[in-house]
């Protein structure tokens, strides 16, 4: 399997355009699973993510004035899924990074000596053929355990009756919908048992959250509305263009 490294730009926070060429890079290892190279079954690579009229309609039953809406992140996602039976581990091999550093600094020479870093990988990564379908089915088998029905019609979205909670996630950003304090400590509680987050942010009318690169906010005007638009986007890519 043969890997490259890449920069992307940290996503911009809520209301703000990100800048390509400003602000904090992360980086990524992402495997060249290529399929023109591999062939894998179809069900091994599909993950079912939310249809836009579930979310519309989630959004469209909510009640601001007693329900809680919050976004999070989950940290590298693919890399938490479930760990490959150990006879389908595979030794990579890459430079090291830290000698590409040195190099792109002026602090070793260019022509100098490789130095090579072999590792397990013992689970998908991204770029990965499988990496969403065993993302999704790690997620999925988690929520489960923890009282929740996903929907038959529609992938990725999860129910706890009796605790009022939905959960809609699209691959690793789930939107939340509580019905209350204790019912959201409990949450998090349970998921950061098993998977490593980002962090909590909440809907209010000081502060819109980004789902999929769509707006949604709320108003003081004692509805409990909530409104969705593309606004802040739309502006970005003219702003790009």
């Amino acid at each position: 399997i043969i890997t490259r490294r890449r920069a992307d730009p940290k996503d911009a926070q809520e209301g703000e355009m990100s800048e390509i060429t400003q602000g904090e890079w992360k980086a990524r290892l992402v495997v060249k699973d290529l399929k023109a190279k591999r062939k894998v079954a179809p069900e091994a690579t599909y993950a079912e993510v939310p249809t836009l009229y579930a979310f519309r309609l989630m959004m469209a039953g909510l009640d601001m004035r007693k329900d809680i809406l919050s976004i999070d992140d989950y940290k590298c996602a693919y890399t938490q899924s479930d760990d490959y039976p150990l006879e389908e581990w595979v030794l990579l091999k890459h430079r090291d990074v830290a000698q590409l550093i040195r190099m792109a600094l002026g602090l070793e020479p260019e022509g100098s000596k490789p130095i090579w870093v072999h590792v397990w990988l013992t689970r998908a990564q991204y770029g990965m053929q499988t990496g969403a379908h065993e993302w999704a089915k790690k997620h999925s088998k988690k929520h489960v355990e923890m009282g929740f029905k996903e929907l038959k019609n529609v992938g990725s979205i999860f129910v706890h009756e009796e605790r009022d909670i939905t959960i809609c996630t699209w691959v690793d950003d789930p939107l939340t919908k509580c019905g209350s304090e204790e019912e959201l400590e409990w949450y998090d509680a349970e998921v950061q048992k098993e998977f490593e987050t980002k962090g909590r942010r909440r809907l209010s009318a000081d502060q819109p959250l980004d789902f999929c690169s769509m707006r949604v906010s709320t108003i003081d005007d004692g509805t409990g509305r909530v409104y969705i638009d593309n606004y802040v986007k739309i502006q970005e890519i003219l702003v790009r263009e």
